[in-house]
């Protein structure tokens, strides 16, 4: 109860995050940090707040990420945008509490959403995103992640892209969704 996720996208959200939880926020955190090495998503004069960031706008689907996934969500938007898919992306530092205005904004101006993430899809950014757009704004989600399952051993490149947490994963789910009715 009252526990603050936090799961930053690269370096520069990671100190800031670190920051915001010890100066700003009045309660307990955790705060999620993989070992793998990422690049950086935000520039050095980035700045962390809880809300969801926009790091591209389109209005054809939206693609929620957060942690390490999120380069690969920009990755992902990119080639969909030469496509002709147009691709919001929201960057998602803060699991819990939700950003649910900017998820709810996202579900009524795109009518579809993708999410992804490193975790499980139960219980975790995916999970949360479903359940606030089920009962507020129902539109057509697509999970990434790791399903709950048993997980085979590899590196953690080959089990990213084993669970289609790539960005060639992210792009069929985004042609799946484009071809379908909007919500």
């Amino acid at each position: 109860p009252d526990m603050t996720v936090i799961v930053p996208a690269d370096p520069a959200e990671t100190a800031g995050a670190v920051h915001w939880a010890y100066s700003e926020l009045d309660g307990p955190a955790y705060i999620r940090v993989s070992r793998m090495k990422v690049p950086a998503v935000h520039g050095e004069d980035y700045v962390f707040t809880p809300e969801a960031v926009t790091v591209r706008d389109g209005a054809d689907l939206t693609i929620i990420a957060n942690g390490v996934t999120v380069h690969r969500a920009v990755d992902a938007a990119d080639r969909l945008a030469a496509e002709g898919v147009r691709a919001r992306l929201l960057s998602v530092p803060v699991v819990k509490p939700l950003d649910e205005g900017a998820v709810l904004a996202a579900a009524r101006e795109t009518g579809r959403i993708i999410t992804v993430e490193e975790g499980t899809v139960k219980g975790g950014l995916g999970g949360a995103v479903a359940e606030l757009v089920t009962e507020r704004c129902p539109v057509p989600v697509r999970r990434i992640g790791v399903p709950d399952e048993f997980a085979p051993t590899g590196s953690e490149a080959w089990l990213m892209d084993h669970w289609g947490i790539s960005a060639d994963g992210i792009i069929a789910a985004a042609r799946e969704l484009v071809a379908g009715p909007a919500a």
